[in-house]
Formats: structure tokens, C-alpha cells, sequence
């Protein structure tokens, strides 16, 4: 997420994706975007873009050993990556909430993206045997 100034004796206009912005003489402006206005001069190349907002290891011994994992409410999207050939059953916030979003997650699928649009706090992960997977947790991906 960059930030610029406009250094330019006047103020101007500059467009961004999703519309446009005005920007007074030595105004700065922090955006997600990279820009590629002449008029305007990077000031900082920082804070980089990162979508990633949280990593997990999940581990389980397999059948009742269920994992729970909390999940960002800013988190638009988690991305699971399975590394073994346990079969897998993911609910979200509870196992009451019935049937699982993933049932059966075998090995001919090692990676599955869950949209969450900020309205999962959690997963429980239920492994069919000892095995692992990775849950990534995006703003946007």
C-alpha cells in the first residue's frame, strides 16, 4: 500500500481502480494500488500489500481428536492445503451446523478455498486418521 503526494503546483486528479481522487497541492494519498500518474511522487513503497492475514498448522492424532481453529471475521476467503491422505470434514462455528462445507476431503483434492465474507469465527476440523493440513486465512485472494 503505497503512499504519494502530489507535488505539482496544482491540485489534481488521479484515477484509481474504482474511481477517481482529487488531491490538493502536497496531499498525500495511501492506496492498495500501484500508481503510474506522472504527477505524482511515491513517497513510500510501504506498508507492502500482504493479503495473508493468518497462518495455521492443524494437526490431529485422527478420530476424536477434532481441531478447532478461530478464524479472522476480516477474512474474506480461507484457502485449506492437505498434506496426507486422511479423509477430512470441516464445519463452520460448530458441528451442530450440519452437513459439514467439506465432507469427505480426500486426496484427490489436495487444495479447497472457503469463501467466509467475514461471517466465519471459526472451523472444526474432523480428520479420519493422524494427518495434518495448512489453513490460510485471505483478505482477498
Amino acid at each position: 500500500m503505497p503512499t504519494y503526494r502530489n507535488d505539482t503546483g496544482l491540485p489534481i486528479y488521479t484515477t484509481v481502480k474504482g474511481g477517481t481522487v482529487f488531491l490538493t497541492v502536497g496531499q498525500t494519498y495511501v492506496t492498495e494500488y500501484i500508481l503510474s500518474d506522472p504527477n505524482l511522487t511515491l513517497v513510500s513503497a510501504t506498508p507492502y500489500y500482504n493479503p495473508l492475514i493468518d497462518y495455521h498448522r492443524v494437526v490431529s492424532s485422527g478420530p476424536g481428536d477434532d481441531k478447532t481453529v478461530s478464524i479472522s471475521l476480516d477474512s474474506k476467503k480461507v484457502r485449506l492445503l492437505k498434506i496426507n491422505a486422511a479423509e477430512v470434514d470441516i464445519y463452520l462455528q460448530s458441528l451442530s451446523n450440519t452437513p459439514p462445507i467439506i465432507q469427505d476431503w480426500g486426496e484427490n483434492d489436495p487444495m479447497i478455498d472457503i469463501e467466509t465474507d467475514g461471517k466465519v469465527s471459526s472451523m472444526i476440523i474432523q480428520f479420519s486418521a493422524s494427518g495434518n493440513c495448512y489453513l490460510a486465512e485471505y483478505k482477498a485472494l
